[in-house]
């Protein structure tokens, strides 16, 4: 065969050949997951609200949400904001406070309380926001700071009375339950006199239990836990009079742990415990409706969660993924876990589940994702509210008549979402 027939047969393979040399090689990499189901949030309204991680729990009554938060300036001082929760309207901001933590707003009558750890609280008007009165919770600044409300302790009203729980070891005055009668302020003084009120030890026992779990405080009763902290010293839940101080009922609770910030669950006629097991009592004498029945599933991370009491079931996090339990037995209804997430940071759920219209709404590093309460199944992600560092920065904080209010740090709003039933 003549060589210039053989170039001509051959050239175009060689040229395909060689071009090929020089093509970019396939991407051996599998494609990734599929886009999840987008969830299209329809926004009531937003708020922008200067807070961060260390602002904490807000006060819910009625339309309104007391939030703890910062004056909105470069080293602004810890305040509060009044929300009106219809229309997201700020009522008011109150005056910056000099005195860390301004985590447990309370409301007694026609007045807002603010604790803080330097052993002071603030009384504030609820009408205006304006400072009706400062109270040193002792004689002097050592006594007052011994009777301080700390960080971690949990709080309650009853009546004319503040209620808090001990968490601090350090200081001998904490242990047990403590009572502050708001009736004893004298509004006619100038706001800013400071006026000396030591509180009272309302409630103690002998190796001085401390209390770290949320006070239920319901028709002049107050309910709480005390820590098991040595094996010889357990657990011991208390029913108390709150005008009395007359305890009702008390039992020990060996099996419990007491350490969970809102493990109490109050349901109708019966008190839960639920940590890593459940327990049910009858809320007006104590005795056991059920004991340490194994969940499978730890409630939270230490310190991080609240338990949302819906339809009779129980929604929490447990072990980092959305857990359901019936209220009655505390039998497992279903769990989603967030594995299957494609996430950069956070592969856990980190806030609480709040549930609404037969949704569960809860926020995560990929968005706020929503859940079918009663089945568990996936209905969609709103990525608009996907936040930073795995959103252990944003907040639930109220579910009020047909919308879900939270807190993204990322975007520094306070947002409403309508919640609407899903479609069939």
């Amino acid at each position: 065969m003549p060589i210039s027939l053989i170039i001509r047969i051959c050239l175009p393979a060689l040229i395909f050949c060689a071009c090929d040399l020089f093509m970019e090689p396939p991407d051996p990499s599998p494609p990734g997951p599929p886009p999840e189901k987008a969830y299209h949030a329809e926004i009531l309204w937003a708020r922008e609200v200067n807070r961060h991680v260390a602002s904490g729990n807000p006060l819910i009554e009625g339309q309104y949400c007391y939030l703890p938060a910062y004056e909105n300036y470069y080293g602004g001082l810890p305040n509060i904001v009044k929300i009106n929760m219809e229309t997201g309207r700020v009522e008011w901001e109150s005056k910056g406070i000099r005195g860390w933590s301004t985590e447990k707003p309370q409301k007694i009558g026609a007045y807002i309380y603010l604790p803080a750890q330097s052993g002071f609280i603030y009384v504030y008007n609820d009408s205006d926001g304006k400072l009706a009165a400062t109270v040193m919770l002792g004689e002097d600044e050592t006594e007052a700071k011994n009777n301080a409300m700390e960080s971690f302790t949990p709080a309650a009203v009853s009546g004319p009375y503040l209620f808090w729980g001990s968490s601090d070891a350090r200081y001998s005055s904490r242990n047990g339950l403590t009572r502050f009668d708001s009736r004893l302020i004298d509004f006619s003084k100038a706001p800013d006199a400071i006026q000396n009120i030591a509180p009272e030890q309302i409630w103690s026992n002998s190796w001085q239990a401390r209390i770290y779990v949320n006070l239920i405080s319901e028709n002049e009763i107050l309910y709480f836990i005390t820590i098991s902290y040595m094996p010889e010293n357990p657990c011991v839940l208390v029913a108390l009079d709150a005008e009395t101080g007359d305890v009702i009922w008390e039992r020990e609770a060996p099996h419990c742990k007491g350490r969970e910030d809102f493990s109490l669950v109050l349901n109708g006629e019966r008190l839960l415990v639920v940590e890593e097991t459940f327990s049910s009592y009858d809320k007006s004498t104590g005795v056991p409706v059920l004991e340490n029945i194994p969940l499978g599933y730890g409630t939270r991370s230490f310190r991080c969660g609240r338990i949302t009491l819906y339809n009779n079931r129980l929604f929490y996090i447990g072990n980092g993924d959305l857990v359901s339990v019936n209220a009655d037995t505390g039998a497992l209804i279903w769990s989603v876990s967030p594995d299957h997430i494609e996430t950069t940071g956070n592969t856990s759920f980190s806030t609480s589940p709040r549930v609404n219209n037969g949704q569960v709404f809860i926020l995560h590093e990929t968005g706020l994702r929503v859940y079918n309460a009663d089945t568990g199944k996936f209905i969609g992600v709103d990525g608009s509210f996907r936040g930073k560092y795995g959103l252990q920065f944003s907040h639930e904080i109220a579910i009020y008549k047909d919308a879900y209010i939270f807190f993204n740090d990322r975007l520094g709003y306070v947002t409403a979402i309508r919640c609407i039933e899903e479609e069939p």
